[in-house]
């Protein structure tokens, strides 16, 4: 089951999503989460690249995590190293009136920035599931 837009944009409003589990090349990564819905610098919708699809706006998620080591599987999963982005997954918990439940985001890595402590991930959002 696929979530629609206007929960997404939901989601987007409350901006942060807490912990989550990230997974990149096979390890699993505990994340701290914020999603907005944000302009892309594209006038309307096309294939950026003749790699994907880009509309006027996107969903994007900024992660961050104090495990630096995470950077030795980054190179793996973003475009221009490799010829295709990895797909990365994040199980993120929600709460709403029927309980929480747990959200399958599925992104791509647009880039990273890496500081002294932290590690910061940028990805754009491709898919949205309810997890079983």
């Amino acid at each position: 089951m696929t979530i629609d837009k206007e929960v997404l944009l939901g989601l987007a409003q409350k901006k942060h999503l807490g912990p989550s589990e990230v997974k990149i090349g096979g390890d699993s990564y505990c994340m701290d989460i914020t999603l907005e819905n944000s302009a892309v610098p594209v006038t309307k919708p096309t294939t950026r690249g003749g790699v994907y699809f880009s509309e006027k706006t996107a969903f994007k998620i900024k992660a961050v995590s104090s495990d630096v080591g995470i950077a030795k599987n980054l190179s793996k999963a973003m475009l221009g190293p490799n010829q295709e982005f990895e797909e990365i997954p994040i199980l993120a918990k929600i709460s709403d009136d029927s309980g929480e439940k747990t959200l399958e985001i599925t992104t791509h890595l647009i880039n990273y920035v890496q500081k002294r402590s932290t590690l910061e991930l940028n990805m754009i959002v491709v898919d949205v599931k309810l997890a079983n």
